[in-house]
């Protein structure tokens, strides 16, 4: 990460005006890095562990991401934090623009699930399963679209009849 990642300039640009980035060598740990880590283990590296503001964890990751991979991961990151706020709206924006600037990316697919989360609670069931259809459709071979192949076709008739036209 450190020779072609991290020094990609989108990548620099993204990460200083938006996250506060720390580098812990795991072979000499500083008691920092042991708080940041929590009670996991590292298994390999490279590790990313994201906290929130608050010190709380959103994710881990591990292994090496290549810039654009890294900045898709990066805006997953961003949706899901709004989303520990309740800030919906701005969640969405973040995990739409994972999937849409990055479709090719690991991380497009599980933002399109979490953006469907973030939906759920602005705009109820109806939009949790539009965009879940989404996802399936654009992503039917991922984990992600596995996940989501649970609506009922009750509930899609039930969807169906109450909208309108």
């Amino acid at each position: 990460m450190g020779t072609v990642t991290y020094p990609n300039a989108q990548v620099a640009e993204f990460v200083s005006e938006r996250f506060v980035a720390i580098k812990f060598n795991v072979k000499e740990p500083h008691p920092d890095f042991k708080e940041a880590l929590g009670r996991g283990k590292v298994l390999w590296a490279p590790l990313l562990v994201f906290l929130d503001g608050r010190g709380s964890e959103l994710r881990r990751y591990v292994g090496f991401l290549p810039p654009d991979e890294f900045l898709a991961e990066l805006r997953l990151v961003l949706g899901l934090s709004e989303m520990t706020h309740a800030n919906f709206e701005e969640a969405l924006r973040w995990l739409d623009g994972a999937a849409e600037l990055f479709p090719a990316s690991s991380a497009a697919p599980e933002a399109l699930f979490w953006a469907a989360a973030a939906g759920y609670r602005l705009k109820g069931l109806a939009e949790v399963v539009r965009r879940w259809d989404d996802l399936r459709a654009r992503y039917p071979e991922s984990t992600w679209a596995r996940r989501v192949d649970v609506v009922p076709d009750e509930v899609r008739a039930k969807i169906a009849a109450e909208q309108p036209g």
